[in-house]
C-alpha cells in the first residue's frame, strides 16, 4: 500500500531531524547518541516504500517509546513537533 502523502511529510521531518541530530553529536564525538537516533528511525523509511499501519504502531508504541527512554523527554524535544502531526494518524487499535 502507498503511505498516504500527510504521513509521507511527517516521517521525512523524522528522517531529518535525526540526521540532522546524528550530524551535531558525531561533530561533538557522541558516538552512543548517534547509535540512538539511528535506531530510533531505522524502520522508517520501510513505511514510505511499503506502508502498514502495524508497522507505524510499532514505531509509535515501541520504537518511539524506546527513544524516549534512553534520551529523555530533554533529549528527544527536536521531535516533539512532527510527533504532535503524527500522533493524529495513529490507527486507533
Amino acid at each position: 500500500m502507498k503511505c498516504p502523502e500527510q504521513l509521507q511529510e511527517i516521517i521525512c521531518e523524522i528522517l531529518t531531524t535525526a540526521l540532522l541530530d546524528v550530524r551535531v553529536a558525531a561533530r561533538s564525538g557522541e558516538a552512543k547518541r548517534c547509535e540512538v537516533l539511528a535506531h530510533h528511525v531505522h524502520n522508517l523509511p520501510a513505511l514510505l516504500s511499503e506502508y502498514r499501519a502495524e508497522l507505524l504502531t510499532f514505531y509509535w508504541r515501541v520504537e518511539r517509546e524506546e527513544f524516549i527512554a534512553a534520551v529523555g523527554p530533554e533529549g528527544a524535544k527536536s521531535f516533539a513537533e512532527p510527533w504532535a502531526k503524527l500522533e493524529h494518524l495513529i490507527p486507533k487499535s
